[in-house]
Order: C-alpha cells, then structure tokens, then sequence
C-alpha cells in the first residue's frame, strides 16, 4: 500500500496494519526433531522481526513516527477506516466517487445516470 506515488482508499474501505505474518508449522517425530525443528522456527522468527521492522520503517518514512511506534501499532494488528488511515498518514485520500460519476469512466451508461463502473475506479485508483 506504501508504494503508491497517491496512496487512495475507496469510501468505506478499512486497512489492517500487522507484523509479517507466516503459514502454520508442523512438527511430528522424536525429541531430536522437535528440537532441530524449535531452532528452524527461531531462525524463522527472526527473519519475521528483520521483515517487520523493514516494514515499520516504510510507515515511519511515509507516515511520519518511528519505526517502534509503528511496531507497537502492527503488532496489536490495528484497523484504520478510509479516513483515519488518512489522518495517520497511511493513505493520501478518501476517493470520492461522487464528485467524480458524471464523467467518464464512472458514468458511461447513459441508462442509469447514477451508476459506477467498478473496474474502472479500482483502475484509477491504482494510478
């Protein structure tokens, strides 16, 4: 979401910011294994905090803060509407459909003055 030159949100939308996340582990075998398997995951654990905080340092350029507030904030997996993820600094603006459905592409249907090409939106928020 940090790479976008415009970060938008649609109307409505919601943003979870977490801590890297991985897949479910499984173990099975002797006392051996499962402690060759402890080391692996503790090697693993560390690779997801270096991730982490690599990701809590794009916030911090983005958004502004630093890098252990940000930590704090993805690991309790915090949600932000459309228009706080705006006041954090984690997206530039809310979209406004609205103001933007009488011109083309948001209203090419001259049948129903009111209706929003999806596809397109989604496109034009990606610019």
């Amino acid at each position: 979401m940090q790479a976008g030159d415009t970060r938008r949100m649609m109307p409505n939308s919601t943003v979870m910011v977490h801590d890297a996340l991985t897949g479910g582990f499984y173990a099975e075998g002797n006392a051996k294994d499962m402690r060759e398997f402890a080391e692996e995951v503790k090697k693993f654990a560390d690779i997801l905090d270096k991730t982490s905080d690599n990701i809590a340092s794009i916030y911090a350029d983005r958004a502004g803060g630093d890098i252990e507030a940000w930590r704090k904030i993805m690991r309790d997996e915090t949600w932000y509407t459309a228009q706080e993820a705006v006041d954090a600094g984690l997206a530039d603006e809310v979209m406004d459909l609205k103001a933007r459905n009488t011109a083309p592409p948001f209203n090419d249907n001259p049948e129903d003055p009111t209706a929003i090409d999806w596809d397109a939106v989604l496109r034009e928020a990606a610019l």
